[in-house]
């Protein structure tokens, strides 16, 4: 299960942020049902059920040449995106700067052990007038991929 929130950065960050946080270049396909995604150096594969909030996840680590087997068949519903890992309270905020086609899009994603935890969950202030858009498919990873940045 994952219980996930989603906004999209408006303003300029403060480029200390980022400064000595963990960072993954991440690579992502998409087929009919299944994401394939190498992170640094790992590769892995995933299937999710639902929408917004609360969704359905598996997810398996696997050999490179099953990513690159499965990429080759995702061609026109990949995305690449630099991934800083931010802690933040209790969590770990996961702060996606789009590449490409996709660029200047950044998104900030925080993962929740339960729903009550996601409600009270309070922006940074230096994201603070950041747009939720959890509940917005046009924002899910696969739409992205797929369809491009949205028109509004």
């Amino acid at each position: 299960m994952e219980i996930e929130r989603r906004f999209r950065i408006v303003s300029p960050i403060p480029k200390e942020i980022f400064s000595e946080k963990e960072m993954f270049h991440i690579k992502q396909g998409y087929g009919k049902k299944i994401r394939v995604r190498k992170r640094g150096e790992k590769c892995f594969m995933t299937i999710k059920e639902g929408k917004g909030l609360v969704r359905k996840e598996w997810e398996v680590e696997i050999p490179e040449w099953v990513f690159r087997k499965i990429w080759s068949g995702t061609e026109g519903r990949q995305l690449e995106k630099d991934r800083y890992v931010i802690p933040y309270h209790n969590h770990s905020i996961e702060f996606d700067v789009y590449k490409g086609s996709l660029a200047p899009l950044m998104i900030l994603e925080c993962e929740f052990v339960d729903e009550e935890d996601a409600k009270q969950f309070v922006l940074p202030e230096w994201a603070k007038d950041a747009i939720e858009v959890t509940n917005d498919d046009r924002y899910s990873n696969r739409s992205l991929a797929t369809y491009g940045l949205p028109k509004s």
